[in-house]
């Protein structure tokens, strides 16, 4: 197994001490360049021999709420499917005069531009 890095441990540290369930390193800097984001894992228990991130409480601190927004962040290789998931996520123009596509204010997330609700419970 990887032994736990030191607490308050570099960046540096932490990423050499890390990689994705795939093996590819969880440096941003250390991926090729135009390489593919490593497979998302989307079951509910952690693949065997693998830590969440969140569960690292050095990696949780700095990048749980910018994963795939800050470059520094190992889940900046999953930036372009955010911002593709956000344009999905984002309400439609307004219709035409007349027209009632505006949602009610509950449903807008607090940018005003994003459902807050996931479309899929919509059905």
């Amino acid at each position: 197994g990887v032994a736990a890095p030191r607490v308050g441990a570099q960046l540096d540290e932490l990423f050499a001490a890390y990689t994705w369930p795939d093996g590819t390193p969880l440096d941003p800097r250390a991926r090729p360049v135009g390489a593919p984001p490593p497979p998302l894992f989307c079951g509910w228990e952690a693949p065997r021999g693998c830590t969440p991130l969140y569960a690292v409480p050095a990696l949780k601190a700095r990048f749980a709420k910018t994963f795939c927004v800050d470059p520094a962040s190992p889940g900046s290789v999953y930036h372009p499917l955010y911002l593709q998931l956000r344009a999905a996520l984002a309400w439609p123009p307004p219709r035409a005069p007349g027209g009632t596509a505006e949602p009610a204010p509950a449903l807008r997330s607090a940018d005003g531009a994003h459902q807050l609700v996931l479309p899929a419970l919509f059905a």
